[in-house]
């Protein structure tokens, strides 16, 4: 088994509950859950995220199998990529977490400005400022309305090489992004493990993607991912274990 594979295989057992034991303590992820659309809705109402009128609800029937609540009131079943623990919830990622992305437009170019990174950026783990084009203040003042990138946020690159995702530990300089998604920090929920997640993931990113010139994955695609929410003190160990056996890697 190659490095790759056997990092792959930690990722898998991870976010299917298998890396560490189930601790018959731990809350269920559910509670979770309401702390997080409690905060959500905090920050709805001070205006920094919109409400996802398209947002659903997945709940596992007394049949065992999984089903979604939609919006208008109607139920569908769905079939999940794999089992999870009882105590843990699947969800849409956009339920959890603010998905927005950054520009698609092609702006002005200057000579002198503020660095407009690409998914070029992304390297090995870590968001890197060349090399980069450079857009006016102002340009990137309307582009960060919308899309600016703050600390524990996490960036993936949605066309071309699509993923190499960064949880960005710290912004010290003003800059903008194209052609990225970004996946908005909740306080209730560990942006490492949604990390670790997307690493895990990033094959299946790029088998959703499509495009005639260049790959491409939308960001409805990236909201609709079904993600595993165990409790927030499983979530840690997960994040403990994962680290010790990478560093042995």
């Amino acid at each position: 088994m190659t490095p790759e594979q056997l990092k792959a295989s930690i990722l898998q057992r991870a976010m299917e509950g298998k890396l560490v034991p189930q601790d018959p303590n731990d809350e269920p992820a559910s509670e979770l859950l309401k702390r997080i659309k409690a905060e959500k809705e905090k920050l709805i109402k001070e205006g920094k995220i919109k409400r996802d009128k398209n947002e659903t609800e997945i709940f596992r029937g007394d049949d065992g199998l999984h089903y979604e609540k939609f919006p208008d009131g109607s139920i569908k079943q769905i079939d999940v990529p794999y089992e999870i623990p009882e105590s843990w919830e699947w969800v849409r990622l956009n339920n959890i977490i603010d998905v927005r992305d950054g520009t698609h437009k092609t702006p002005k170019y200057v000579q002198d400005g503020v660095p407009l990174l690409t998914s070029k950026n992304l390297i090995n783990g870590k968001l890197v400022k060349e090399p980069s084009k450079l857009i006016s203040l102002a340009e990137s003042d309307e582009i960060n309305k919308r899309s600016k990138v703050e600390e524990n946020d996490i960036l993936l690159a949605m066309i071309g090489t699509i993923g190499n995702p960064v949880l960005v530990s710290k912004v010290d300089y003003q800059f903008s992004v194209k052609n990225m998604a970004i996946l908005k920090h909740i306080s209730t929920i560990n942006m490492e493990f949604v990390y670790y997640f997307i690493v895990y993931f990033s094959t299946e990113l790029k088998n959703m993607s499509s495009g005639a010139v260049q790959n491409f994955v939308s960001l409805k695609q990236l909201r609709n991912i079904l993600f595993p929410v165990p409790s927030t003190t499983e979530q840690n160990r997960i994040i403990t274990q994962i680290k010790k056996m990478l560093i042995l890697i």
